[in-house]
């Protein structure tokens, strides 16, 4: 039985990934699609490289490699994947690829982290930044809610996405929550307890207590907010690790403050080492699940998130962290206010819901049925 594994795009490394990775070695028959695939940001997908095919779009990404310019071309060269030899197909997705054409004889199962973020619950952050995107508004979505439409059935990762898709798609979905690997980051902890008795040069100018912002500098993230925050309350210290669109306008937005640190990358170690020492890891972003979520809960430190979001079903308010109402610069003001009169408990967390076993196990579950 042939399987093919699809996937919007790969030029990153982060939460998606890591389930991207996972399934990639569950299923090393498979053969992978993606739109297209940036190995300089995704180094990670080197190994898999001879079994990744690319679309037409691959040729334009190496000219224009934004994701707003290509949008309006990704439908059809999605529609122009040719899936006739596979009798299952998976696609893994948060925008386009759900949207393959399949024959009707093949069973397509779809992961679907959350409806398409720039059409739909998301769209006021993207297109108050991206002037491209606008004209196309109308067809893109009409394509989207059709392409929501194709998947024979719907998994997810979240009872916040679930929600989100039976909204917009009218479809319902199963919950799987994604793989955490344990035994890697106690591996990765262990560690980095003795690396981190010698900090990297990086980390010098912050010894003292920090927040940690961990993702990509993307609009719906709102680490605008964030720094919108900081400013205000100089005598704390600000830390963000992560690359995306948003970088350069959110260092330019934070110049004079030197209690807003900006990190461009680290290894998994120097990862690790943030986590420990941070006072705690701060989530503006109405996240699908919120793998950062688990990372800091795993190293014991608290996580102050926004409450509507998947990450509430990780987070417990009062416990593992705190929660706050609105994604605005009081609300986030007034958590960090509150969050340090309240202490933390680390040990009731169920870690065996998001263990990788649990997780590949649910999914050949669905997909041989």
């Amino acid at each position: 039985m042939r399987l093919a594994i699809l996937y919007d795009w790969i030029d990153k490394w982060g939460g998606a990934e890591r389930v991207l990775q996972t399934l990639f070695d569950a299923f090393p028959q498979a053969d992978l699609y993606t739109i297209y695939t940036d190995y300089r940001g995704a180094e990670w997908a080197q190994q898999y490289k001879s079994r990744l095919k690319t679309t037409a779009l691959q040729q334009f990404y190496r000219y224009i490699p934004f994701k707003s310019v290509l949008a309006p071309l990704m439908p059809v060269a999605v529609e122009s994947l040719d899936l006739s030899q596979y009798h299952l197909v998976l696609s893994v997705s948060s925008s386009f690829i759900k949207g393959v054409i399949t024959r009707p004889e093949t069973k397509h199962i779809c992961y679907l982290f959350t409806p398409t973020r720039f059409l739909w619950h998301e769209r006021q952050a993207y297109y108050s930044n991206s002037l491209i995107l606008r004209p196309f508004t109308t067809y893109l979505r009409n394509w989207d809610y059709i392409a929501g439409q194709r998947p024979d059935e719907i998994i997810t990762l979240s009872e916040h996405s679930q929600k989100l898709i039976k909204k917009y798609y009218r479809r319902e979905s199963e919950v799987v929550f994604p793989p955490f690997n344990g035994k890697h980051w106690k591996k990765v902890k262990q560690k980095s307890e003795v690396k981190s008795q010698k900090h990297s040069p990086k980390f010098r100018s912050i010894e003292k207590d920090f927040f940690l912002f961990v993702g990509r500098m993307e609009p719906y993230k709102r680490v605008d907010l964030l720094i919108e925050v900081f400013k205000k309350l100089k005598q704390r210290n600000l830390v963000i690790l992560g690359q995306g669109t948003m970088r350069k306008d959110l260092k330019r937005a934070s110049e004079g403050f030197d209690n807003i640190f900006f990190i461009d990358s680290v290894s998994e170690y120097e990862l690790a080492d943030l986590y420990q020492r941070a006072t705690a890891v701060i989530m503006p972003q109405a996240e699908d699940f919120g793998y950062t979520a688990l990372e800091s809960i795993y190293f014991q430190t608290p996580v102050i998130a926004y409450k509507y979001s998947g990450v509430t079903e990780i987070v417990e308010h009062g416990k593992t962290g705190f929660l706050f109402d609105e994604q605005t610069p009081k609300a986030i003001a007034t958590a960090l206010e509150k969050f340090s009169t309240l202490s933390y408990n680390f040990s009731h967390l169920d870690w065996q819901k998001f263990s990788k076993k649990r997780f590949v196990k649910d999914i050949k579950k669905t997909i041989f049925k």
